[in-house]
């Protein structure tokens, strides 16, 4: 009778090791490393931002020419990691990893929101570009994919940024108004302490959405824009 034996599995430290060897490898490669050996994020972000910093859409019709993809900055950024070569999806499974972490590492730059790294570099520059980041189709790929870009079109960061940020805190407060109706019917003791704590978040609110420059002169919609 024929005994079979159970594969031996790689303790997760010695994959764990693997993967940090290759990504140092990469990182290396690339020149963002000191000379001690460290791993240098800061070089890696500037490299980030000025590769970003030449991809400026001034019209609609830009965005899908100009932004550059996620896998496109990957590559920019880390020309010798996993897939970056256009050889497509590693099949070594430490590289998939390896190229997981780092393409993260690389778009986490690109939030939009003000404490990412490139817009918040972009206002220490005293800039007017404005980072924008979505997932459309572009003239180099017919799948929708996620891409970056810089703007100075009001109409592009209005739509944007703007009205995308003002829509979606509406329908928060479209969903937080159904969730307390529905405690409200069910609990009729409680109408008066949530109405009265609904009545403190509607002041922090209105405090939190002052702003501390001045208004323009005509409250105007940007050309293109649509008020409802």
């Amino acid at each position: 009778m024929a005994i079979s034996v159970e594969p031996q599995l790689t303790p997760p430290s010695v994959v764990e090791q693997e993967i940090e060897r290759r990504i140092k490898e990469v990182w290396e490669d690339a020149g963002y490393i000191t000379e001690d050996g460290t791993l240098s994020s800061e070089r890696m972000n500037k490299a980030a931002y000025q590769v970003v910093r030449t991809h400026i859409a001034n019209t609609k019709e830009d965005i899908g020419t100009e932004a550059i993809s996620q896998g496109e900055l990957y590559a920019a950024i880390f020309p010798s990691a996993p897939g970056a070569d256009g050889s497509g999806e590693p099949v070594d499974e430490f590289d998939k990893e390896v190229a997981k972490r780092i393409e993260r590492d690389v778009w986490s730059l690109t939030q939009p929101k003000d404490t990412g790294y490139v817009q918040k570099t972009l206002g220490e520059e005293g800039s007017k570009l404005v980072l924008c980041r979505e997932k459309i189709r572009t003239q180099r790929h017919l799948d929708k994919v996620w891409v970056v870009y810089l703007t100075e079109s009001p109409v592009i960061i209005f739509e944007k940024i703007v009205d995308h940020e003002a829509k979606a805190y509406e329908q928060k407060a479209a969903n937080l108004k159904k969730q307390l109706d529905m405690v409200r019917n069910r609990r009729h003791e409680l109408r008066g302490q949530i109405d009265a704590r609904v009545r403190q978040a509607e002041k922090k609110t209105k405090a939190e959405l002052s702003f501390s420059v001045p208004d323009a002169p005509e409250a105007l919609l940007p050309e293109g824009a649509e008020e409802e």
